[in-house]
């Protein structure tokens, strides 16, 4: 009798949760975008969004939720109910380089989320103020050499600090850090030559060059970006091996249904499949080997290979935890 009980229970359960699967989603579903409007991730979860409203017959809401590297937004989606119904557009900030960041971190980025796709992976360009008399990571780093401390790398925190910690620490020099809680306040102040630089994703960073705001002198990649075909890498100036990307992924929270996770994962690899959306991305600096839509499993690993990868990092380069 026993037996047979939990057999009903089991398969109950099962049909609860396909039944689940099948009527989801039956309201509107909220994304929180755990930085600010007009960042690199705020710009890809309104692509890619628009788009999954329409396939999935419901509205898709933007909830940006800035504060403490995305940690904010992000602790608010560990706890919401794993109905499917609040999801996060997280980064390898949120679930990779804050453990190593932070001495206190109000959740789990493996235990508190269930993985559902990479998006797409970017990288990060090194703009300048065009006050700034140099036109090349070798002219920049002789200025920095020759006055120490004297100029200035607005941070905007997570990936984008530690890309400017790795450079300091690659080419030798000192910078004065200036933080910024998003680019937009740092974008103001380096187009007006109040800060000299600033490391950020190349989405956000496209415009500004396009208005003739401010200048790249660098790409964090390995080799050089179709939508940037005249900027140089770091690598190519000089720095051997010198490498830093950011990548943008969904995920729920932990107990979300399988047949939700795998709907949703359907969709959005579906979605970073069409040309429209892909020339979207493209239009905003993302290159077409960097758009991604992997499997649950692949991004799971992702993030413990980027938690394990920063924390080497920091360790080596000696950056304090906040």
């Amino acid at each position: 009798m026993v037996n047979i009980l939990l057999l009903t229970a089991s398969g109950l359960l099962f049909l609860a949760d396909q039944a689940m699967g099948q009527a989801y989603p039956a309201r509107a579903v909220r994304v929180v975008v755990p930085f600010a409007s007009g960042s690199s991730t705020d710009l890809t979860g309104r692509i890619v969004g628009g788009v999954l409203a329409t396939r999935i017959g419901q509205p898709v809401v933007i909830d940006n939720r800035p504060g403490a590297n995305g940690m904010i937004g992000t602790e608010a989606v560990s706890k919401a109910e794993p109905d499917g119904y609040t999801l996060l557009l997280g980064t390898n900030a949120t679930h990779g380089a804050n453990v190593s960041l932070f001495e206190k971190m109000q959740y789990d980025p493996v235990r508190d989320f269930q993985p559902i796709t990479q998006v797409l992976h970017i990288v990060y360009l090194l703009v300048a103020s065009n006050s700034l008399p140099a036109g090349s990571v070798a002219e920049l780093v002789a200025l920095a050499k020759a006055n120490p401390g004297k100029y200035t790398l607005a941070t905007t925190g997570g990936i984008s600090q530690l890309t400017g910690e790795l450079f300091k620490h690659t080419t030798g020099i000192k910078l004065t850090d200036v933080p910024y809680k998003a680019p937009s306040g740092a974008f103001v102040d380096i187009a007006a030559g109040r800060v000299d630089m600033l490391f950020i994703g190349t989405p956000p960073a496209m415009p500004q060059i396009a208005a003739g705001r401010m200048k790249a002198l660098a790409i964090t990649s390995r080799i050089r970006s179709v939508q940037a075909p005249t900027v140089p890498t770091v690598e190519e100036q000089g720095y051997p091996g010198f490498q830093a990307t950011s990548w943008i992924a969904y995920f729920a929270p932990s107990g979300v249904p399988k047949s939700i996770v795998t709907r949703l994962n359907t969709e959005i690899v579906a979605i970073l499949k069409d040309a429209g959306v892909r020339a979207q991305l493209l239009k905003n600096g993302t290159t077409e080997s960097e758009i991604v839509g992997n499997t649950p499993e692949q991004l799971a690993e992702e993030v413990d290979q980027e938690i394990a990868k920063w924390k080497k990092l920091v360790s080596a380069i000696g950056v304090p935890k906040i």
